[in-house]
């Protein structure tokens, strides 16, 4: 499967998409580069390059702090105009993912191999953790330092509320935990609109659980939620 690699240009610059696209790929079957215009796609994604215009500091900072509360990234950060105080801002914001900030023009020619090892990087220490897990005969696990389901040789990364969530219907496993307990733990607060809430995790969830069939969330009405096993 191809790496999933989103592009943000932040300001006025027509050509940057073009010239960021022509900087990453070393051919066009390498990856699959992904237009980032709303925030629901941030957890498809295996990392995310974006570009910074000068003046547009603070909607970078937004994507940032929204990025916080997805799955950990690699992230590239390409200044028109590197300022070290920014920089560090960024690596403030983002503490849970891996950034390399980009001097444009000097480094962007360089960006294709930072992106290239480490997507080869990722892959290896996947195939090792999925190897690890079968040597060892379990069914699945849950990562909690990568966020990660792992089934046979199937990794289905979470963010770090569908992590939360998972955990708590996996400590509960095959027993319904209401909707009432399920808010309080995500959301801190419980009522009609973090139940919508939760509802919708649930089914992004459920989505990215169709790639196996051992595991599945059922939905027990006006009691709340059970992971199950399928055997």
């Amino acid at each position: 499967m191809k790496k999933r690699i989103g592009l943000l240009p932040i300001g006025e610059e027509p050509d940057m998409y073009k010239r960021m696209t022509e900087s990453i790929c070393i051919n066009e079957k390498e990856y699959d580069l992904v237009s980032v215009e709303t925030e629901e796609i941030l957890s498809t994604l295996d990392g995310i390059v974006i570009y910074v215009a000068n003046q547009e500091k603070l909607e970078m900072m937004s994507w940032l702090i929204e990025l916080e509360h997805q799955m950990p990234l690699f992230i590239w950060i390409v200044f028109s105009k590197p300022n070290e105080q920014i920089a560090q801002i960024c690596y403030e914001l983002c503490k849970h993912s891996v950034i390399t900030i980009i001097d444009q023009p000097h480094q962007l020619s360089t960006m294709k191999y930072m992106i290239r090892n480490t997507m080869n990087y990722k892959q290896s220490t996947t195939e090792r953790h999925c190897a690890e897990i079968k040597k060892n005969q379990y069914n699945f696990s849950l990562d909690a330092n990568k966020m990660i389901l792992v089934y046979e040789d199937s990794i289905i990364r979470l963010t770090r509320r569908e992590f939360m969530l998972t955990s708590l219907l996996f400590e509960q496993m095959n027993n319904v935990v209401s909707y009432e307990r399920l808010e309080e733990h995500l959301f801190g607060k419980t009522g009609s609109y973090y139940q919508a809430r939760l509802a919708n995790l649930v089914h992004l969830i459920r989505e990215k659980l169709k790639v196996q069939n051992y595991l599945s969330i059922e939905i027990i009405r006006t009691k709340g939620y059970m992971l199950c096993t399928n055997e």
